[in-house]
Order: C-alpha cells, then sequence, then structure tokens
C-alpha cells in the first residue's frame, strides 16, 4: 500500500451574506467525503473545524467558501499541508444557482480525485433537506429535515447515516430501528449499505453480521484505517491473530501516526508469536507520545508476558520514573511482580514496599498488602493481616466482607473448608454481594460435579448472570477436583471472554487440562504468562499463582521456574 494522504475535509464558509444559504457549509464535507470514498492512496473525512481536524491526525487541510453574485454560485478552495500550512493546490467553481451546490461540489470532488463517484442523490430538494438539517441548531428540526430528504429519496443512504444516529440520540431508539431495515431494504449505495450493515449489526449484537460488514467496508475502504482497525479488532477477539496483524499492519500504513493503534497492533502481534515486531511497535509509540509512561508500561507487560522478566522490571521502573503518578503508581507494583519472577524475594519486597508508601492511604491497599503476602508464600501473615483488617475499627462494612470473603477462600485453599464457609457467612452478614454470595456458594460441603451444577443454578439463578455462575461453578470442581467436568465449563467461558481479559479463566483451563494429563491442550494456553496485575489481585488466584509458575516448569521443562515455584509455595 502506497502512503495514504489523510485529508481533512473542513465545512466551507458562508461569506455571501445569505444567511439562507448556510445549509451549503455542512453539506459541503458529506458530499466531497462520500464522492471520494473508496481511493487506495487518498483518505478523508469531515471535520467541524480547523482545530477539531487536528484529533484524526490529517496530513492535507481543505478549507474554502462560497459565495453569491446575482444568479451564481461560486466556490473557492485551498488544498494545504497539515504541518506548513503551504497551500499545495487552489480550486474554483462557479455555476447558476438554481442547480444548487451539487455540481460545483461534484467538480471539486474529481479535481481531488478524478476517480471520485457520483453523489448519492441527484435529488436537488433532498440534498437542501439534508444540508438544512446538518446545519440545523437543535435536534427536532435536524431530524424533521433529514426525516424530509429521505421522503425526496428513499434511496439517500447518507441522510440515512445522518437520521438514524440523531434518533438514537433523542431516545427514539425503535423508530431508528425501523428506518435502518427501511433503508437496508432500500437501493443505497454500496458503501452506505454496508455501514447501515454495521449499525444494524452493533445495535443488535452479532458478531458474524459484523464481521461480514466491517469485511465489506475494508474492501470498499481501503484507506481507511479505522475500518482496518475495526475487522483487525474484530479478528483479534476471536484469537484469529495472523488475520489481526495483517489488518492492524495494513490499518498502520494507512494511518501512521494513531498512536493507540501501534499500541493495540503490538499486543496482537506478540500474540501471534512476533514479539520483536511488538517491540518494535512500541517503539513507533513512544516516539508519538514521548512525554507518556503507557509506551514504556506497555513493553513492560509484553515483556513480562514472554517471560522477560528483568527487560519487564526496567521498563516498569523506566514508566514509573517518566510519570510517577500514572496509573496511581501501579507500575512499581508490575515492576515488584517482575523482580519476583525473577527469584528475588527480597529485591521483590523492596520496590513493593516503595508502591506501598505512595499508595497505602488509598482504600482498600490493605487487601493489596495481604494479597502480595499471600502470593509471595507468607499465608499465615496474609491470613492474619485480612483477621486484623475484618476486626478494625471503624472500617467500612464493605471492606471488611471483602477481607473475610478472600479470607473464607484462603482458608478453602487450605483445606479448611468449615472455617472457610463459616467465614463466607460472615462476609455475606457484614455486607451481602456479588463476592460474598460467590464464596458462600464454593465453600459449601463437598458433592458429585452434577449436584454442584444444580447447586449453581439454583443460587444463580438469573439470566443475566450467566458469566458469573459459569465462573462460579468452574471454582467449587476446581476445588473439589472434579477437573474434566471443570474444564468443560471453563472453555465456555474462555471462548466468550475477550483476549484482553483471558489470563485468568485462561490459566484455569489449563490446570484442569493438565490434571487429566492433557497436555497436548494445555500447553498452548501456556505460551505466555498471565499479566501482572495493576490493581491488587482477583479473589480467586491463589488457584493460578503460583501454580501456573508449575505447569510451564512442566510443559516447558524450566529448571528455573520449578526453582521459583518452590521459592513461593515455601516462603
Amino acid at each position: 500500500m502506497r502512503a495514504v494522504q489523510r485529508l481533512a475535509l473542513i465545512p466551507l464558509e458562508n461569506l455571501s451574506g445569505d444567511a439562507s444559504l448556510d445549509w451549503i457549509g455542512p453539506l459541503s464535507s458529506v458530499v466531497l467525503h462520500s464522492q471520494t470514498q473508496g481511493a487506495v492512496d487518498l483518505f478523508t473525512y469531515q471535520a467541524a473545524s480547523s482545530n477539531e481536524s487536528f484529533q484524526q491526525r490529517p496530513t492535507r487541510l481543505l478549507r474554502g467558501y462560497y459565495t453569491r453574485a446575482g444568479n451564481n454560485l461560486h466556490l473557492s478552495a485551498t488544498l494545504s499541508d497539515s504541518i506548513s500550512l503551504k497551500t499545495l493546490e487552489s480550486f474554483s467553481r462557479s455555476g447558476p444557482m438554481q442547480q444548487g451546490p451539487l455540481p460545483l461540489l461534484d467538480g471539486l470532488a474529481r479535481q481531488l480525485w478524478p476517480q471520485a463517484k457520483p453523489f448519492s442523490t441527484r435529488n436537488a430538494q433532498a440534498v437542501q433537506a439534508m444540508g438544512e438539517g446538518l446545519a440545523s441548531g437543535n435536534l427536532p428540526s435536524s431530524i424533521a429535515h433529514l426525516r424530509r430528504a429521505i421522503e425526496l429519496d428513499p434511496a439517500f443512504g447518507e441522510a440515512y447515516l445522518s437520521l438514524i444516529p440523531a434518533l438514537s440520540a433523542s431516545g427514539q431508539q425503535e423508530e431508528g430501528l425501523h428506518l435502518l431495515r427501511q433503508a437496508l431494504a432500500a437501493k443505497v449505495n454500496p458503501v452506505a449499505h454496508a455501514r447501515l450493515q454495521w449499525m444494524q449489526a452493533t445495535a443488535a449484537r452479532l458478531p458474524e453480521m459484523q464481521l461480514s460488514a466491517a469485511g465489506t467496508l475494508v474492501r470498499l475502504l481501503p484507506a481507511d484505517a479505522e475500518v482496518l482497525g475495526q475487522l483487525a479488532t474484530l479478528h483479534m477477539t476471536r484469537r484469529q491473530y495472523g488475520q489481526a496483524v495483517a489488518l492492524y499492519r495494513k490499518a498502520l500504513l494507512a494511518d501512521p501516526s494513531w498512536p493507540d493503534l501501534w499500541n493495540q497492533a503490538a499486543y496482537t502481534e506478540v500474540r501471534a508469536g512476533n514479539t520483536g515486531a511488538g517491540i518494535a511497535n512500541l517503539n513507533k509509540y513512544a516516539s508519538l507520545v514521548p512525554t507518556g509512561a503507557n509506551p514504556l508500561d506497555s513493553a513492560g507487560e509484553i515483556y513480562f508476558m514472554t517471560g522477560r522478566f528483568k527487560e519487564a522490571e526496567q521498563s516498569f521502573l523506566d514508566a514509573y520514573q517518566k510519570q510517577p503518578t500514572f496509573m496511581a503508581g501501579v507500575t512499581l507494583r508490575k515492576a515488584a511482580e517482575a523482580r519476583r519472577m525473577q527469584g528475588d524475594l527480597a529485591g521483590a519486597d523492596a520496590l513493593f514496599t516503595r508502591y506501598a508508601d505512595s499508595s497505602a492511604s488509598q482504600p482498600g491497599f490493605a487487601l493489596a498488602r495481604a494479597h502480595w503476602e499471600f502470593t509471595s508464600g507468607r499465608k499465615k501473615k496474609a491470613m492474619d493481616l485480612l483477621r486484623e483488617l475484618a476486626a478494625k475499627p471503624g472500617a467500612s462494612p464493605q471492606l471488611v466482607s471483602a477481607a473475610l470473603a478472600q479470607l473464607s477462600v484462603w482458608l478453602l485453599d487450605a483445606g479448611d473448608r468449615a472455617a472457610a464457609h463459616q467465614t463466607a457467612q460472615q462476609a455475606m452478614q457484614t455486607s451481602a454481594g456479588g463476592l460474598a454470595a460467590m464464596c458462600l456458594f464454593v465453600t459449601d460441603t463437598e458433592t458429585s460435579a452434577s449436584e454442584w451444577t444444580l447447586r449453581a443454578e439454583k443460587v444463580f439463578a438469573h439470566p443475566s448472570g450467566a458469566a458469573i455462575k459459569r465462573l462460579a461453578l468452574a471454582y467449587a470442581l476446581l476445588f473439589n477436583r472434579h477437573f474434566r467436568e471443570a474444564s468443560l465449563v471453563l472453555k465456555t467461558s474462555y471462548d466468550q471472554i475477550h483476549p484482553n481479559n483471558e489470563d485468568h479463566v485462561k490459566e484455569l483451563l489449563a490446570w484442569s487440562y493438565a490434571e487429566q494429563n492433557r497436555w497436548k491442550e494445555a500447553s498452548p494456553l501456556l505460551g505466555l504468562f498471565p499479566l501482572p496485575r495493576s490493581a491488587g489481585e482477583e479473589i480467586f488466584d491463589c488457584l493460578v499463582f503460583p501454580r501456573g509458575i508449575a505447569l510451564r516448569a512442566k510443559a516447558l521443562g524450566r529448571a528455573d521456574l520449578t526453582v521459583l515455584y518452590k521459592k513461593l509455595v515455601g516462603g
């Protein structure tokens, strides 16, 4: 793909002195954008002003004005470089006022791109109605004008694309969905049809239709980094990393100045096995936001995922040095976790202490302290900290309940089911909530896998809690060593969870496979290390850490991981 020029279309300014022609301005950018869609090396987008245009990283700006002299309408525009603002080309078109602005805009579009398509309607009244809707200062008036435009031309794709979001914004979602179905049945232009399909799929939460619509848009709009990125993201959520990487690379060629896209692409490259490409993407990301800490934090996470813990630690420390307030200083905690993964518990404790010095006043930090002690092998100390927190005068009921809920899980993990259930009951009595209810369920008396399933159906009966029900059931099955049944439940959760949030479930699934000696299925899940937590451990992380280290030691034949696991278990 050749370098793509990103052209910001700024509405032409009305210098005619006739306020009744104000509608031509906002219409101009809609028409030019519609007619120039589909170019390989030109991407156009609409911007309300020059200042707004820079939010989407233009390489070129198109600005101008229109005047009226008797019965003639005159358009004048300049194409300028977005950095130097140097004029690259000037355009001028004139024509009879009674023909309206569309023929003049047609000519301007062809000067910008010789293959420009005709606008989707030739109905001058419909064009004016849409323009007046766009220029209207209030939503009801805008909706009325846009409805009129569609009445005048039922196949007016751009009018539908403006009216349907306006109806949604005004609370008329049902009418918007009805109009969406009407638009899809009409013979609108292919780009509008694909965008309408995307709207419908998104509203109805139909991922396969989203994939189809995004694929169509990518074919129709090869220079549009946004639609390329959307399709890449859809493939990424399906763990189709090869397709996602290819699309992200095309998107970055189309818009190489989009910082967040470099970041997203970096993680996907790593998941596809291209660690070097991921790091290179982050270097580019860092060059675009030189004062930001996030590129360094992302680099730390990628190094951590790939087992390069020394480099991860340094990147997290560099992020903290650059911006100590970034994410409330959790980069220090991440650095501590990276040091711990190198087997240096004393050094890790020192880094965690630095984190504690800056975070101890935060609500709930006492829980984070207990988690750190527990995952570092000091389980008795961790449980004593939670007991102290639960008995602390003045502690909020929510914090006390969270401490007791966590304590119940750790007691269960230690094999004391009776004490665990009693503690979970105390958590419920202190502050009933989803977390305490889950702990109460998981710590119930041991039983068969089928009986656990029946219990879950009763306790988590509401349909909206299906994901929580699956996770609670999986925990119960794992604690009772029903690994085959747990793997079935966890596989369903894994298939439905977003890859960015998969670490916990993936580790549990790998463990359930390993316990069945299904290493062929477990090993691919263990290829990357789970990311360090940004804000404390999950309450059931005792099931996956440090167990995941032992699983990787066996799957990868890593003696160093075996040594680390023993340190953390017996620390």
